[in-house]
């Protein structure tokens, strides 16, 4: 029986998402706030969170002990005004102790969303605290794609606030097809609308032979000297 993991999804782009995955997996677990889901798909565990409380953030991580997922996926979403401890913990921090209380195996797949923004919010200064966010998330991916077993990825929407409920279905559609298909160790899925979604693998600034993952349990070597240590 395959298993899905979904954070957010709890309305606009997501809660499109959550449907079209219902239909692609057998059961799905939906950390999410919202309290109204008169219309859930019958597969679907909704399981209540509160963001804003340290309490509530600890408790759902303990209830994941040692579930086994075929895919999760982080699509919760801060906008932070500042850059802040508890906006990044929630954010970003909170997804690392997702995965290490359910344990990743050499199937399952993890993805993050991330926005288009973290390329260009050098003309964004006021967005700051949000791009920082979702940019580290992408450093979040490449170190559990090197550090554990799985597949692990990005996902950059486009601007689905400017389509329609249908292009959004659409595009969705595609989304959801790639997540139970066609996922790649450390892809970024960017989707153009009424084109064929492009798949980037980024920060390839180290040029180093790519090791296996080590099936042991135990972190790798590391393949090189530290880059970022300056005398």
């Amino acid at each position: 029986m395959s298993k899905v993991l979904l954070t957010g999804c709890g309305s606009k782009y997501g809660k499109v998402l959550l449907r079209q995955l219902s239909y692609r997996y057998d059961e799905i677990d939906v950390i999410s706030s919202n309290k109204d889901w008169e219309d859930k798909p019958d597969n679907v565990n909704a399981i209540h969170i509160d963001w804003k409380s340290k309490t509530s953030l600890a408790r759902q991580v303990q209830l994941l002990d040692r579930q086994k997922y075929d895919l999760v996926f982080f699509n919760h979403n801060s906008k932070p005004h500042r850059i802040n401890a508890m906006d990044y913990y929630v954010d970003v921090l909170w997804t690392q102790e997702v995965l290490e209380k359910i344990g990743c195996h050499e199937n399952i797949k993890v993805g993050w969303m991330i926005t288009a923004g973290v390329g260009s919010h050098m003309n964004q200064p006021e967005y700051s605290p949000y791009f920082n966010n979702k940019h580290s998330r992408i450093y979040l991916c490449e170190f559990n794609s090197w550090l554990k077993d799985g597949t692990f990825f990005t996902i950059d929407p486009g601007e689905p606030s400017q389509w329609s409920a249908g292009e959004v279905k659409q595009e969705v559609m595609k989304l959801a097809d790639y997540m139970l298909k066609d996922v790649q160790d450390r892809d970024m899925y960017k989707t153009r609308l009424g084109s064929k979604p492009e798949m980037d693998e980024q920060l390839q600034w180290v040029n180093v032979k790519h090791n296996p993952k080590r099936r042991t349990g135990k972190p790798k070597a590391l393949p090189h000297n530290d880059p970022f240590i300056y005398d």
